[in-house]
């Protein structure tokens, strides 16, 4: 078997940047207090000591019993087949081998028309050997479904025609609200794209070619009304005024159309309400679909663009993704530009998995929403007979079962009671349709598809609960997850969302995305996605140039940091948004550098027993304040708002452009505050001494 640890060039090392920067002295002494503070911190918080302590060589994939067998896609050539055939009937052979395998593709471009599916097998390697799949639908490319130890290594994604496309602004109207695109040569547009726009679901963003990044001041609005008015000729109307205002002639934009995944007719039939959600985005919206796995491994894949890259979804999870690569591809023919963009959503997603992955390693570059994301999914509560039985919407598969732990929370999010799953069946109860819509309707999405089916959940104990309650099983929700140097740059939204239990970040460098660098929040609302956020570990990350572009809703700046805990409910913009609640608990943010961010470097709200320690933050407040959801304009590098027993120690904080304190509290109690020596010379004695 290959050696799965190659690693990426990186040009921004973080060494190097130590080295640079004059950080020796604070690395060490961080390091040194990770050490000291890690056994610890995973005994507390369950963190996955096994991959702590292995070295790195040792974090390979497992080696199954029993010789292996190769089979060479090369062989299964016949006339008339096309790449995708041949593809799956090599893979298909290795599985009905029954015993370890390799399949081994050709180094040469293949052209795949559909999905490749991997199903109810074990130990077999797919080993791309250097190989490019062109998906020349767009579809997922492969789909790993109730699999243990499969390994995908060492190929490259892309998708002909592209999901996006590109071009230059040549007038801007403001009066009108209208703007006009001029699509780059070689890029694509068809009335196949005309319509996944006029759908709406898409997303406009305004590129910095030269820094390849978001531009700065801009926005990402989505498409309101499209139209073709000349050759490769696209007149926009835009109903945000601060985009428009911001836009100038000259600029170069790229429009991402992620409905091109799904079913445009369900799309043009549901534009608002998004009845066939799961159609669009659930399915058929990641190049590589892993559905109830355990212990696979992915590594050096690259990906050029697509609609996500990884979905892993369910299972046991304790998969590992190693060395992959997410940056825009070469210039298609006939274009004159670079593409200034990869996936269009975001790169990777772990959900509702019993074991977290190890995710290590990685590029990612300008990708259209969040680069990493962990979270775990709930059902809504429609029915409560009582007698521990409840109706829940099935929402997503396979995220109860029987045997789970789970936790029942009522909307404000208290804590109702836990109880163990004895049984779960599925039932048609078309007289709680018309509930089971109201309920949803209250999503930003509003669900479901199937307004008659329901999963009845026995419990070992009765819960006094209620239609519009959440549940959500405790034990699938990523444990155990390590994200360890990865290097992500120049991303739309987060560089990382993380709605899980027992997670470690470390090591990883952010920069210059349009939300936060590290967001920790429950949105509760959003998607289904609400896991109680639990013992998390951020240490040694370096974070850059965070959210520096208008929000565009004056009540909500300052929402968006460095590193970010928050609960994000319906009520957005009110002081409801900083409520009592402290779901989020038990984490540690230590040794981080954030620098040069809009407003806040650290924002920690809605939680409790955080610890905050040798963080160095310098250039916060960097855009002129607002008023925010608090009622106040942000002035402070670090803010403490409606959180309980939270200790800052040794931070060092640089006053930022807009703000003159280091720390500011709203609302919070049991906060304990040790500031590091104010001298210059004291205060490099003292970092010495770590």
């Amino acid at each position: 078997m290959k050696n799965s640890s190659q690693s990426h060039p990186d040009p921004l090392n973080r060494r190097d940047f130590i080295k640079s920067s004059g950080l020796a002295a604070i690395s060490a002494a961080a390091l040194a207090t990770s050490a000291a503070s890690a056994p610890a911190l995973a005994g507390a918080q369950g963190l996955a000591q096994t991959a702590e302590s292995k070295p790195k060589s040792e974090l390979g994939f497992p080696e199954p019993a029993g010789p292996r067998t190769t089979f060479h896609v090369l062989d299964y050539y016949r006339p008339g087949m096309t790449d995708a055939a041949v593809i799956q009937e090599a893979i298909d052979a290795a599985i009905a081998s029954g015993g370890p395998a390799d399949v081994v593709l050709e180094n040469r471009a293949y052209r795949i028309d559909r999905t490749i599916v991997i199903k109810r097998t074990s130990d077999i390697t797919i080993d791309g050997n250097g190989a490019l799949l062109v998906m020349t639908k767009y579809v997922m490319a492969i789909n790993v479904h109730d699999c243990a130890r499969i390994r995908l290594t060492n190929m490259t994604y892309d998708y002909d025609p592209l999901p996006f496309t590109q071009g230059e602004v040549v007038k801007v109207d403001l009066q009108a609200m209208t703007w006009d695109l001029r699509i780059d040569d070689g890029y694509p547009w068809s009335d196949e794209f005309l319509e996944a726009a006029r759908s709406g679901y898409g997303i406009i963003q305004v590129m910095d070619v030269r820094e390849r990044i978001v531009k700065q001041g801009s926005r990402a609005p989505g498409i309101s009304k499209v139209e073709l008015v000349g050759e490769r000729l696209l007149r926009v109307t835009d109903r945000s005024r601060p985009f428009v205002e911001n836009l100038a002639a000259g600029d170069v934009v790229v429009i991402k159309l992620w409905a091109l995944f799904g079913d445009l007719k369900i799309v043009a039939e549901n534009p608002k309400k998004f009845a066939k959600y799961y159609t669009i985005y659930h399915w058929q919206h990641s190049v590589i679909h892993l559905v109830n796995t355990e212990a696979c491994q992915t590594d050096r894949l690259t990906f050029h663009t697509g609609p996500s890259a990884f979905y892993e979804f369910a299972g046991k999870g304790g998969n590992r993704h190693l060395n992959n690569t997410v940056r825009p591809g070469p210039r298609p023919t006939g274009a004159k530009r670079d593409r200034q963009s990869s996936v269009i959503l975001d790169v990777f997603e772990s959900v509702s998995m019993e074991r977290g992955p190890l995710v290590q390693d990685w590029v990612i570059e300008r990708s259209g929403d969040d680069a990493i994301v962990l979270f775990g999914l709930f059902s809504k509560i429609v029915h409560a007979p009582g007698s521990g039985i409840v109706l829940v919407t099935p929402m997503y598969r396979n995220i109860l079962a029987e045997g789970d732990t789970v936790e029942i929370r009522d909307n404000d999010d208290t804590v109702q009671g836990v109880a163990r799953v004895t049984g779960l069946r599925t039932v048609n109860r078309p007289d709680l349709a018309d509930k089971n819509r109201e309920l949803h309707l209250q999503c930003l999405h509003p669900f479901p598809w199937m307004p008659e089916t329901f999963l009845e959940l026995t419990l070992d104990k009765n819960i006094p609960s209620q239609p519009g309650d959440r549940i959500i099983a405790l034990n699938r929700r990523c444990q155990g997850t390590v994200i360890r140097n990865n290097h992500i740059r120049g991303n739309r939204a987060n560089g990382m969302r993380i709605q899980a239990a027992d997670v470690l970040v470390e090591d990883n460098e952010i920069e210059h995305v349009t939300m936060s660098g590290i967001k920790l929040s429950l949105e509760r609302e959003n998607l289904m996605m609400g896991a109680p956020t639990e013992n998390i570990v951020i240490r040694g990350n370096r974070i850059k140039g965070i959210a520096l572009l208008p929000v565009g809703d004056p009540a909500a700046v300052g929402m968006h940091a460095g590193i970010q805990q928050l609960l994000i409910g319906k009520e957005n913009n009110n002081r409801r948004f900083f409520s009592k609640n402290t779901s989020a608990r038990n984490i540690t943010i230590e040794n981080n550098l954030i620098e040069n961010t809009a407003y806040y470097g650290i924002l920690c709200a809605n939680a409790s027993q955080v610890v905050i320690r040798g963080n160095v933050i310098r250039g916060a407040n960097q855009m002129e304040p607002q008023a925010n959801a608090l009622g106040f304009k942000p002035d402070s590098a670090i803010l403490v708002a409606a959180s309980d027993h939270v200790t800052l120690e040794s931070n060092a904080v640089t006053p930022g452009k807009y703000g003159e304190k280091d720390i500011a509290e709203f609302e919070s109690s049991a906060v304990k505050i040790t500031r590091p020596p104010t001298s210059e010379p004291a205060r490099a004695k003292a970092e010495a001494k770590r």
